[in-house]
Order: C-alpha cells, then structure tokens, then sequence
C-alpha cells in the first residue's frame, strides 16, 4: 500500500480519538460515587472506583466488539460486575446507577488535546469528515451534540445503525456506500489497533494509529500513519 495524500474522506473513530472518554468517565463516576454513598457500600475510594471501571468496561467492550455480548447485556453487566470486583454482591447496585451514568457521561464536552483545532482546521481544506463507531446510536449522536462537534461531520456510523461492528468489513463498506466514498481516497484516523486499523486494513484504506500514550505496537496490525498528538494528522491531510 503507497502513501499518497490525496483523500478526499476523511473517517473518524469518536471515543478515545475525539471525545475524551477517560475524562469525561472520571467526571462522571465520582459524581455518581459521591450521590450514591459508594465510600461505605464499597469500602474504597474514588481513585479506585474510577480504575477498576475502566477495567471493568474495557473487557466488556472486548466482548461486545467480537459478538460475545449486545447492547442490552453490556449495560446490564456494567456495574453488577464492577461491584463483584469489590467483593460486593450485585444487590446493592442502585438500579438507577447505569442510566445515569449514560445520562451524565454522554452530556460532557471535554475532547482529546488539539481535536476541535485539528478539525476545524481539515473542514476548512475541504474534507468531508465522517464518524465509523462501534459505540451505540442514541450515545454518540448525543455526546457530538453535546460536545459541539456534530457540524464537522456529514455521516454517523455506528454498529447499532448498520449491524456490523469494526473490524469487520461490512461497517466499512456500508459508510462507504452512505457517504459515496472509496477506499482509495479515505483515510481512517482511530486509537484502537485490533478494531480501527484492523478494520481499515482490511478494505485497505490508509489508517492512522492515534497513539497519544505511546504504547508499543504489539499486534499483527500494521498502520499506515502513527501519531502521538492529533496535530500531526495536519502533516497527513495536507
């Protein structure tokens, strides 16, 4: 695959490239700490809380991501497992407590260093921008809404809206279709080896790996383009 640059496309991963999922979770998990009591139900502390989420959602969003689980069961077993992690049966989860954590977390603004600079930027020379997200419709419409960046995007692809999820080929070929693109004049900007670089390897479209914690590639995937800020891509789509 040549490195040439003249996309036309440009296709956006939204959490953890564009919308700042670490932060805007933190934000919203001790909010929830602090109104629910979770100090004494769980006998720790925000710090903690806070961690053992992220662990907790990153292995669910693994197996949703390979079909192992859906929507529904991801958000069922969210905090009933996060509160067995502490050795706390699933009884004492609030039954309100998942609601509104999608209430409140898909509601903050905060992105990734330089993201709005960088699309303002790429809308300005003329691209036509697109998000391809395995996140869920209702969610990331919102959370682009919400944190003002719905006007740079003329499509929203998400696995619920298609029924396929990255890596597989089928929601790269659907946005594609949608958008009137091709594969030879897009790129794929995203922070995720084995689903966007995969994915875009896979219909061998250019890809970029967003890798601001500048973590060794130890995957099988080889990316096109690797950044560690997302100002570097302005080197890229030139």
């Amino acid at each position: 695959m040549n490195t040439t640059k003249n996309y036309k496309h440009i296709f956006w991963d939204l959490d953890h490239t564009l919308w700042d999922f670490e932060k805007n979770a933190d934000i919203t998990l001790r909010l929830l700490f602090a109104q629910h009591s979770l100090a004494e139900v769980l006998q720790t502390n925000p710090d903690r809380f806070c961690e053992l989420f992220s662990k907790n959602n990153h292995e669910l969003w693994v197996l949703y991501n390979s079909s192992q689980i859906n929507k529904n069961e991801l958000r069922k077993l969210r905090f009933p497992r996060l509160f067995k992690r502490f050795g706390v049966s699933e009884k004492f989860v609030p039954p309100s407590i998942e609601d509104e954590y999608q209430t409140i977390c898909r509601q903050q603004p905060h992105l990734m260093p330089n993201a709005r600079l960088v699309l303002k930027t790429l809308q300005e020379r003329g691209y036509q921008m697109h998000i391809i997200s395995n996140g869920f419709q209702d969610a990331q419409a919102e959370k682009l809404v919400c944190a003002n960046l719905d006007t740079f995007f003329q499509v929203l692809v998400t696995s619920e809206s298609c029924s396929y999820r990255k890596p597989q080929k089928g929601i790269f070929l659907h946005t594609f279709q949608k958008c009137a693109a091709k594969a030879q004049e897009s790129i794929m900007i995203g922070d995720n080896l084995s689903t966007d670089i995969a994915g875009a390897n896979a219909v061998q479209m250019h890809n970029v790996w967003y890798n601001p914690n500048k973590e060794v590639n130890s995957s099988a995937e080889k990316p096109t383009f690797q950044i560690h800020d997302l100002a570097e891509l302005l080197d890229i789509c030139i």
